[in-house]
This record gives structure tokens, sequence and C-alpha cells, in this order.
């Protein structure tokens, strides 16, 4: 048990078994890097700005910064990030995989919005499944890996979403997911 609230929380959010979607526009450091990165999918304003923090104030990652920074952009970056207090633009960060993609500041919010209530309204069983084995997959070999995805199929074949999903595909009209 972690009896850390703040750890707690970020757990809880990042391995809810729904999409999460962040929004990040401005200047973003410290615990807010970690806020950030949980989220499946990061849509940024061109305006972001990441910058570690940590060090140049005489303290180390918190709020699971380090584990985000490293699994989205690998290990060099993320010490780069967290040691050298540099401003990382928002271009520079989806280039090194930390962020999904960068809007004109004024059209981020409808952005979020738009791709929320898509995510609300798909197979949010499915997704939740398909969130699980990619989170997952780093520490799994291979053959570990083909049975988490068998078990999740077999599942997500008796699901309520799959019967709904193959009769919409095979009378060509768009799922309709509850």
């Amino acid at each position: 048990m972690l009896n850390v609230p703040t750890s707690e929380a970020m757990l809880t959010l990042a391995t809810l078994p729904v999409p999460v979607v962040s929004a990040v526009n401005g200047a973003i450091g410290g615990g807010g890097i970690g806020l950030a990165l949980c989220a499946d999918i990061v849509l940024a304003a061109e305006s972001m700005v990441l910058r570690g923090g940590y060090c140049a104030i005489g303290l180390s990652p918190d709020v699971g910064s380090s584990w985000f920074l490293a699994r989205a952009a690998g290990p060099q970056r993320a010490k780069r990030i967290l040691f050298c207090n540099e401003k990382i633009s928002a271009r520079q960060c989806a280039e090194w995989g930390l962020v999904s993609e960068v809007l004109p500041d004024d059209e981020l919010d409808a952005r979020a919005r738009r791709l929320a209530l898509n995510l609300a309204a798909s197979a949010t069983r499915a997704i939740g499944r398909t969130k699980s084995l990619v989170d997952g997959a780093a520490a799994r070999t291979l053959e570990e890996q083909l049975g988490h995805e068998h078990r999740a199929m077999v599942a997500g074949g008796a699901d309520f979403e799959s019967a709904e999903g193959v009769a919409a595909f095979l009378e060509k009209r768009p799922a309709r997911f509850s």
C-alpha cells in the first residue's frame, strides 16, 4: 500500500479501466508532468512548455513524473528533462512521444472534448481491456502477452459490446454502444 494520498490518486487515475485524456496548455512542470502524462492520450497546445524543474530546486521527481517520462520518452530523454531544467516545447514533446497531438491554443479544449465524447461513445470495455494489454506489454514476454490477449479476446467475445459491434458491422451501420 502506498499510504501517500497523491500516489494513491495517481495510481487510481492511471489504471482506470476507461480512457483518460489530458489537455495541456501553458507551462507544465514538477508533479504536473506526472498528472498530464498519466493519461492515455495527451493533447497539447502549441504554447505548452514542459520543464522538469525538480533538480533545479534540490528535489527529486514525484507524482509518477519519472515513471511516465521514462516510459514515454525513454530513460535518456527523461534524465535530460529532469536533470537539466530545460524548456521543452510542445512540438519537441510530440517528437519525443510525450504528447499525441499539438494543436493551436484556441482549438485545444474543443478537440479534447470531442475526443473524450467520441471515446465515451465507443466500446469502453474493449478500450479498457486494450489499455490493460498495452500498459502491461513491456513487462511481459511475447508468450505471456499472447496469453493475456487471448483471455481478453475471449472476455470481449462474450461481452455485449462485441455483439453490438459485430451486428453493426454486418448491417453496415455505426455501432451504438451504451
